[in-house]
């Protein structure tokens, strides 16, 4: 079976933002982050409500109440800011290397165990070397040891998914 077809900028992104998402060690370190930029934000607010005078009620009050609010912030929106920055990252990389990975098209093969990949060189793996075998709703992601295949969904037929699911229904993660 033979696909052809050329990647945007959007079906990197997408990849990108799905590996952060299941990666668990990179969640872990994210989970962390998290965690402590908030522990350290309402460590100042007490460090402030104990150490201000009494005799100012705003510096007292009002500025620990603010740092107790932006330790809320940083909590409800690290995930929001991880996504917006793994996008921005993804397509200022991306940009810089436009001409290799969004210019030239794609050619992946399956055939006797193997998929070569034809763009600017060739490069072959064997069905053992795939990892994992995501499908998301626009994309196949195929995690090798070293390197990840995208094809996206809309380039494929119902045969040619049918086909690769059945192939690597061992390493299918939905």
């Amino acid at each position: 079976m033979e696909i052809k077809y050329n990647l945007n900028i959007n079906d990197y992104t997408d990849f990108n933002i799905h590996y952060v998402e299941n990666n668990a060690s990179i969640q872990k370190k994210f989970k962390t982050q998290k965690i402590a930029g908030s522990i350290l934000l309402l460590a100042v607010a007490i460090l402030l409500y104990f150490n201000l005078p009494l005799t100012n009620f705003f510096a007292k009050l009002v500025i620990p109440a603010i740092f107790v609010t932006l330790a809320f912030v940083w909590y409800l929106s690290f995930d929001k800011l991880v996504h917006n920055r793994t996008i921005s990252q993804t397509k200022k990389t991306i940009r810089k290397l436009d001409e290799v990975l969004l210019v030239e098209p794609i050619n992946l093969i399956f055939k006797d165990q193997q998929i070569t990949i034809q763009q600017k060189h060739e490069d072959t793996y064997q069905y053992v070397d795939v990892d994992r075998l995501y499908i998301t709703d626009k994309h196949l992601f195929f995690y090798l040891k070293e390197n990840a295949i995208i094809i996206p969904k809309d380039k494929l037929d119902t045969k040619q998914i049918s086909f690769i699911e059945k192939t690597f229904a061992k390493k299918l993660i939905s």
